[in-house]
């Protein structure tokens, strides 16, 4: 294979040798500003500017001058670095004083705000983002000649958006290989950037970073419902058209410390995948608010500790979609009847939302042991339900009925923990199968509800045609299973 041909991963600005090691920013010269009841007061001193992780990823300062003390009870203030006029929202936190030859040193600390800019944000033509804590993936190949040999990486996504370009480098740095840091990261948890993407025009004009991070905060959330958990993408580098840095942004934000968590995204086969962004913005615009909410409520309820909330959360953010899917968008239902009390139960809201995207709503009995256990589970325990005549046929009457003895005081029945884990997998399916839906993917996932589960071994979309030779193994929810052994489920 010619190498040569191949092309060049991106060469990420920062990099975390080990999960959450702090990454030097600045070190100088740094202007303070303050107001004290409406009075401006400047001083210049000498200090660092971090980025750290805990308890969110975000930029601390450390600020010393022997000018005079600053006072705790300040109105706003800010930091200014030299050759910019900029003012950097700073929130001071820590005060000290140390003495050095008779000369008193003050010492301020704390954290920068919101969205500190240093530079020009206009004639960009390209900006170098990190992505932290996303996962290990197969996809395009790119080549690295170093000192030490020729090293290639199967980790390229390459993602467009009307006349955006986005390419995703899986990051290493000069002390570890991507693999080296990924090992790290499942061994001791923490935040690392394991990826580094690189945006621009694809008729390479200049661009507003504005224009740009609003493309980049978007894919935030594309990716993070990609890995199932919370995805930051931090510490923007922005450069001209003659290749110089000209502009940074060192952004507050919020993201998951790593967890290993199941999810839709099938990361050996992510050719569909790269196609349905510009799918995923259109939702993303159109739904506005909702979407963010629907979002947030997923990653939150994959990323809990314990099946009883995750399915409490679940339920919730399906009746979400079922409100805003069939009142506002399709007009399937008339507001006044579906808010109208005891016309429709949260089982048929989502049983109506499941067959609006061609989606089982049924458990049958399976050769598998534990569906069969949680329909006579069901069976056993709501006998007023009338399942014994119907073999519990309603997945999502089975799932509505656990999650309200989850919330109810009086408990009819103690679900155990192998009852939880497949209704929480149920929930966590039904949710990645209707946001799939509705931004139209037809590719194949990774099917949660499938144990034991291989590498490689996806399924296509129940929506789907199917396709010659790769008809999918499990073709509905009769796949619901006992977790792996080891795998500890909270309750």
């Amino acid at each position: 294979m010619d190498y040569s041909e191949l092309p060049q991963p991106i060469e990420p600005v920062y990099s975390t040798d080990y999960p959450s090691k702090k990454i030097h920013l600045y070190e100088g010269e740094i202007k303070c500003s303050y107001k004290v009841n409406g009075n401006l007061y400047e001083f210049l001193g000498t200090g660092t500017i971090e980025y750290t992780w805990f308890p969110n990823p975000h930029p601390i300062f450390k600020i010393s001058h022997s000018l005079f003390p600053i006072p705790h009870d300040l109105d706003d203030s800010n930091i200014t670095l030299p050759d910019s006029d900029r003012l950097i929202p700073i929130r001071i936190q820590n005060w000290a004083n140390s003495h050095d030859r008779g000369k008193s040193i003050y010492h301020i600390s704390g954290a920068l705000t919101g969205k500190s800019v240093v530079g020009r944000e206009d004639d960009l033509h390209s900006i170098i983002f990190h992505i932290v804590n996303f996962c290990e993936y197969i996809n395009e190949v790119t080549c690295k000649q170093t000192e030490f040999g020729t090293t290639t990486n199967k980790g390229r996504i390459t993602l467009f958006e009307e006349d955006w370009e986005i390419i995703i480098d899986e990051a290493s740095s000069k002390e570890k290989k991507s693999s080296d840091l990924f090992n790290d990261l499942k061994e001791s948890g923490g935040y690392a950037i394991t990826h580094a993407g690189k945006i621009k025009k694809k008729d390479n004009s200049t661009f507003s970073a504005e224009q740009a991070v609003k493309i980049i905060e978007i894919l935030f959330h594309f990716l993070s419902f990609a890995r199932g958990l919370h995805v930051p993408t931090v510490l923007l580098v922005g450069y001209n058209i003659a290749g110089e840095k000209v502009y940074e942004q060192w952004n507050d934000t919020f993201g998951n410390p790593w967890k290993s968590r199941d999810s839709w995204l099938p990361k050996q086969d992510l050719r569909e995948v790269q196609t349905i962004f510009p799918k995923f913005v259109s939702w993303w615009k159109d739904w506005g608010q909702p979407a963010q909410i629907v979002l947030n409520m997923y990653i939150e309820a994959n990323t809990n500790d314990f099946g009883d909330i995750t399915i409490i959360l679940t339920q919730s953010v399906l009746e979400l979609i079922a409100r805003v899917v069939l009142v506002e968008k399709k007009s399937v239902v008339a507001a006044a009847q579906y808010d109208k009390r005891g016309f429709l139960s949260p089982a048929e809201k989502i049983t109506h939302l499941l067959n609006e995207f061609s989606i089982s709503g049924t458990l049958k009995p399976s050769p598998n042991a534990s569906v069969d256990d949680l329909i006579q589970f069901v069976a056993d325990n709501i006998p007023e339900s009338g399942y014994k005549n119907k073999s519990a046929s309603e997945a999502s009457i089975v799932f509505t009925k656990i999650r309200n003895d989850i919330t109810h005081a009086k408990k009819q029945y103690t679900p155990s923990s192998i009852v939880l884990f497949n209704t929480m997998s149920l929930g966590l399916w039904y949710v990645e199968m209707v946001i799939l839906a509705m931004i139209e993917y037809d590719g194949v996932y990774s099917n949660r509800l499938r144990r034991p589960k291989w590498a490689g071994e996806y399924d296509l979309v129940p929506w789907a045609e199917p396709r010659e030779s790769e008809l999918p193994l499990v073709e509905s929810i009769e796949a619901i299973i006992i977790p792996p052994d080891g795998e500890p489920l909270g309750n």
